[in-house]
């Protein structure tokens, strides 16, 4: 949605001034990311378990899935294709060996509860399915 309204943006303006006409938009995004009220609901709801892939669910399917939501909510920290590159600094993916681990488990436990030093948990924006996909996503980025 937001690459949408960010491509209708462009259209618009056509590149006139556009670092000042963008910036408001891009701190009200960070800003909304940043909400404080999802973060305590986590710790009241605990996370569902981890679950393999669901039946009829394909690899590619996972795959694209997973390359489409780490484009729409993971760049802004870890940057394109995961290098590390993005506004917020979160860092590389594409790493042979990440910090925490690099099994799909290990992902989906890195970004379901979040880790220390700026990882923010989002155990309560994916579902298992989308967490999987993130994690085979993530694991293809590696050399």
């Amino acid at each position: 949605m937001f690459r949408l309204f960010l491509r209708v943006f462009l259209m618009l303006f056509n590149g006139r001034t556009l670092l000042t006409i963008i910036s408001p938009a891009l701190l009200l995004g960070l800003l909304l990311g940043c909400d404080q009220d999802s973060r305590r609901n986590v710790t009241q709801q605990p996370p569902p378990p981890a679950t393999a892939a669901p039946a009829g669910s394909t690899d590619l399917e996972l795959f694209r899935e997973g390359a489409v939501l780490f484009s729409d909510l993971c760049t802004s920290c870890h940057g394109s294709g995961g290098n590390g590159r993005g506004s917020r600094r979160g860092p590389s993916l594409q790493r042979s060996e990440l910090t925490y681990g690099n099994s799909r488990e290990e992902i989906i436990e890195s970004i379901r509860k979040g880790r220390p030093g700026g990882m923010p948990s989002y155990g309560h924006v994916f579902d298992d399915r989308q967490l999987e996909a993130l994690s085979r996503y993530i694991i293809s980025l590696k050399p």
